[in-house]
């Protein structure tokens, strides 16, 4: 039997940050807790998507999609990369070091030095 099943925009996520946490606009958003925080180098995080707006405590949207992050210096990602999952290193630099940290999502490609990076 088919169903029309209704289609919403899910692309953007109203959270609550943490208390008394600072999240930067076009950061790294993880969840902590069920509380937004930036992204940092800590295994367990869920990670969400980048901030739209700078805030400290109350609430944040975070969109998902795909945008461009710094590559890691150190553990660098390249093309042998492309479709799988990288790494978080700070709230702006993925790495394709796992050590002690979280999924940051799949790299899609490169452009400018910086990792396309798809959060789904």
């Amino acid at each position: 039997m088919q169903r029309n099943t209704a289609e919403t925009f899910s692309d953007v996520l109203y959270l609550s940050v943490k208390t008394n946490t600072k999240i930067f606009q076009g950061h790294i958003v993880a969840l902590e807790n069920g509380k937004a925080i930036l992204a940092n180098k800590a295994e367990g995080l869920t990670i969400v998507g980048r901030a739209e707006e700078t805030v400290v405590g109350g609430n944040i949207n975070v969109k998902r999609g795909v945008f461009l992050y710094e590559n890691d210096t150190d553990n660098p990602l390249n093309e042998t990369h492309i479709l799988k999952e990288c790494y978080i290193k700070d709230s702006v630099t993925v790495t394709a070091d796992s050590t002690s940290t979280s999924v940051a999502g799949k790299v899609i490609g490169f452009e400018d030095g910086q990792v396309k990076v798809e959060f789904r």
